[in-house]
């Protein structure tokens, strides 16, 4: 839709208008759903583009028009979701709009990246507690510079607060399904394999990860004795670019995916073995946190696989995806969260050992003595820059 065709403010109001009855028309916020729209239709570049996307993304997630729930063709919608089913009626009822939206989305995903929103967005990364805690600290400190070709930023940048997430913690699979119908239809295959392009990429940056952190010196001298080329971390990686070569041509054959599933369980087995050396031959942060990465960079795999499993049809595990990735974004510039994580892990460890060995870390020596004061200030500071 080019700008001189594109509907004026009032005019996309009226649409909205169009698909209310009288006694819902009244709240101001419709008309500011009318502006949000014509911004992203009329944006001529990719920074307006992704200020006009987040813009309305805001709104959706902006809670309740009415005090009373909202009821379109796919479900009922309460405070979370009337915003959505609006913009979906007005999306359904003018086919033309919905293509300029597709159009202004295509565009987006022509000129970005998204590896880094499946691959990298809430994974930590694998320099060690300290080094993740001092990364945020210094974002929070000195935000870094906006990035408009990389998903993984978006993403980030548009849940930063509780309530951006208003809308994905709501929404229900039947209203999920809608939007793919409209913005994601069959018959226009080009916006879908763009999506599955990315999120192959960012399988195999989760792979990589896993790989990395699972062969990584401090996790391999705890796990199981023998060749790297038999660890399960290796082999899962062997196992995973089969199966993604096989969905990216179109099929998902049984064989493949119980080796993956074998993969998976083979990897918690020995995440667990180094857990239990952790407990027996003392507690690490870096140890606790590895283990951290290994388990986020698994339940990320197992959410995309399940994705590429379901297909169109299913729409409950892209949504369930879709919720994690928002959740972690959310997480992944908190100070707080990466803190309160790893030492809930560390609980459990310690009140684990203690529980079985009926041994406490205690001071038997001035050099422990003197380890305890220094971890409790290191805490105490923790706390404090947290708090701040």
């Amino acid at each position: 839709m080019q700008n001189t065709q594109t509907p004026s403010i009032d005019a996309l109001l009226a649409y909205v208008h169009a698909v209310l009855p009288d006694h819902r028309q009244g709240p101001r916020d419709l008309r500011k759903l009318a502006i949000y729209l014509r911004a992203l239709l009329i944006a001529e570049d990719l920074p307006d583009r992704m200020d006009a996307w987040r813009a309305l993304n805001g709104w959706l997630a902006g809670g309740a028009l009415w005090n009373d729930v909202y009821i379109d063709s796919a479900d009922v919608h309460g405070s979370a979701t009337q915003r959505f089913a609006v913009l979906m009626d007005v999306l359904a009822a003018h086919p033309e709009l919905a293509e300029a939206v597709r159009h202004a989305l295509c565009l987006i995903l022509d000129e970005t990246d998204g590896a880094n929103l499946f691959g990298e967005v809430g994974i930590p990364s694998d320099r060690g507690f300290l080094s993740e805690f001092g990364d945020r600290l210094t974002t929070r400190l000195i935000p870094s510079p906006r990035d408009d070709h990389d998903l993984g930023h978006l993403m980030s940048r548009s849940y930063t607060r509780t309530r951006d997430l208003t809308l994905v913690r709501g929404l229900q699979p039947s209203s999920f399904q809608r939007l793919v119908d409209i913005l994601f239809p069959a018959e226009e295959p080009a916006i879908t394999a763009a999506l599955q392009r990315a999120m192959a990429d960012g399988f195999r940056l989760l792979l990589a990860r896993l790989q990395g952190q699972g062969l990584s010196q401090k996790l391999r001298t705890r796990s199981q004795p023998g060749p790297v080329s038999r660890s399960p971390f290796r082999r899962l990686a062997d196992s995973c670019e089969n199966l993604l070569c096989a969905w990216e041509h179109g099929s998902l054959p049984g064989p493949l995916l119980e080796a993956w599933s074998a993969g998976v369980a083979a990897c918690r087995d020995e995440m667990h073995v180094i857990s239990t050396r952790l407990e027996a031959e003392g507690i690490s942060v870096d140890i606790v946190y590895g283990l951290d990465v290994l388990e986020r960079c698994l339940v990320r795999l197992e959410a995309i696989v399940a994705v590429m499993q379901a297909g169109r049809s299913s729409p409950a595990p892209a949504l369930a995806l879709l919720q994690q990735l928002a959740f972690a974004a959310h997480e992944s510039t908190s100070l707080w969260h990466v803190v309160r994580s790893n030492l809930r892990r560390l609980q459990r460890r310690i009140v684990d050992r203690a529980g079985e060995t009926g041994e406490h870390y205690i001071a038997e020596t001035p050099k422990d003595y003197r380890h305890i004061w220094v971890a409790a200030a290191g805490g105490g500071l923790l706390t404090v820059a947290t708090a701040a």
